[in-house]
């Protein structure tokens, strides 16, 4: 069981560890009132690290910024947050405000790099970085999909999930706030006091050596084993047992403690603000956000209608990148994305995007989509990439797309219900006036 496992996917610059770089924690390391237990993320402007609250006697997450980001970073989403720290202790009775990741201090982290580590190679001794600390949680959707052998959830696991996840989106919105980049990366499960001691008791059953477990610049001078023995023998003392029997996901899903909070606030915006710019992480945008329309409150619903078919397959709905041809333009890429939908969904009708100053780009005069000089679509829903826009082995016009449906490419997955495809089907509605609030998917499919 390894609740941080996505850190096996990559790991962070050592050359990044500098006086304005990433902050250079290590393993056992104080910082304050904290204990440093592991490394449990990173990305281009920020660490995220597992600690022992001593003061607080609980175990948090300090994400420290690097030393080059001023404060701003997290300002946007440190003023949501509060916000709504504020608003759940009146409306405490809102099942949704225990979904929301709650922040219990931010600051600012002076480092000083000592204990003989060769971290002067780089610059400066000492250096000031901005954190957060938040709750403790064992890691996001993409890690526990990655605990399945067969890298996707159960149905009944996922409807879990899903529910929990769309009374933090009803309770942003009745807050009059829109996420615009949920997505598994932005979704943590929750993890007890056992489940932590379990990480202490593997890292040092592992002599604390593994890769995920460290910053790239601590590897080449680990402290002594001994030393965090002492370190981490004292913090299991006051910590409950581990449990030895094996480890299931499904009843780890189905726990009465287990929950999952929404986090990165940074991208929330107002419902009623007339919101164009582009917000979100590529594969899980509507179709409108891909024009460039004003930003609606179902904005998130269709993101968790992409969620809600890749727990249980294992895969993105859509993913069209210019990997394959980087010279393709944005545009391109976004029409790229919108036929990958028409196979699923069918070919949206461009007339609904009025409101959208970029729909000639996309879309004939009549709505149909335009054609792409560098792809087209085979019969059976493959993909044709052309070498340049004068090379055309097939003409468009004779390869039409083929539509899957939800309903088909679910029907055969174990355990599925009709419940399940109606509501992925009631998110993923082009027209945005047709697509379900959270409040009513709630009602309907929840009972909440």
């Amino acid at each position: 069981m390894d609740f941080y496992c996505s850190l096996k996917d990559g790991t962070e610059v050592k050359e990044y560890y500098h006086g304005h770089g990433y902050a250079a924690i290590h393993i056992g390391q104080p910082i304050g009132q904290r204990i440093a237990v592991r490394k449990c993320g990173f990305g281009a402007f920020s660490t995220a690290w597992l600690c022992y609250n001593v003061e607080r006697q609980k175990f948090t997450v300090l994400k420290i910024l690097r030393a080059d980001c001023t404060p701003d970073l997290i300002s946007a989403e440190l003023r949501v947050v509060k916000r709504i720290q504020a608003e759940m202790k009146v409306n405490y009775a809102h099942r949704g405000c225990n979904r929301i990741l709650e922040i219990l201090h931010n600051g600012r982290l002076h480092t000083d790099y000592y204990n003989g580590l060769a971290f002067d190679e780089f610059g400066p001794r000492n250096s000031t970085h901005y954190f957060i600390e938040s709750e403790a949680m064992g890691g996001n959707l993409r890690c526990l999909m990655r605990m399945s052998p067969n890298q996707k959830l159960s149905v009944n696991s996922s409807w879990r999930i899903l529910n929990q996840v769309f009374e933090g989106v009803g309770f942003l919105y009745k807050r009059g706030l829109i996420h615009c980049d949920l997505k598994p990366e932005n979704i943590l499960f929750s993890m007890r006091d056992q489940d932590a001691a379990k990480i202490i008791r593997e890292m040092m059953e592992n002599r604390y050596k593994l890769d995920t477990y460290r910053t790239t610049y601590d590897r080449s001078s680990p402290r002594d084993p001994s030393q965090l023995d002492a370190i981490f023998t004292q913090l299991l003392s006051v910590l409950p047992e581990s449990e030895n029997r094996k480890f299931d996901l499904d009843e780890f899903i189905a726990h009465p403690l287990f929950n999952v909070k929404i986090t990165d606030l940074g991208t929330v915006v107002k419902a009623r603000a007339d919101v164009s710019y582009e917000l979100g992480t590529f594969p899980y945008r509507p179709p409108e956000s891909l024009l460039q329309c004003p930003i609606t409150p179902t904005f998130d619903c269709w993101s968790m209608g992409i969620v809600a078919l890749e727990l249980i397959t294992g895969k993105v709905l859509v993913n069209f990148s210019r990997e394959a041809i980087p010279e393709m333009t944005d545009v391109e890429m976004k029409l790229g994305q919108l036929y990958g939908l028409a196979r699923t969904l069918g070919a949206p009708d461009g007339r609904m995007f009025a409101r959208s100053v970029y729909r000639d780009y996309f879309f004939h005069e009549d709505g149909t989509l335009r054609p792409n000089k560098w792809f087209t679509f085979t019969i059976d829903g493959g993909i044709i990439f052309f070498p340049s826009p004068d090379v055309r082995p097939i003409p468009q016009e004779q390869l039409p797309i083929k539509n899957y449906r939800i309903a088909e490419i679910l029907k055969d997955i174990d355990g599925m219900t009709r419940d399940y495809i109606n509501l992925v089907e009631t998110c993923l509605k082009y027209k945005v006036n047709s697509r379900s609030s959270a409040a009513i998917i709630l009602k309907k499919f929840f009972n909440s």
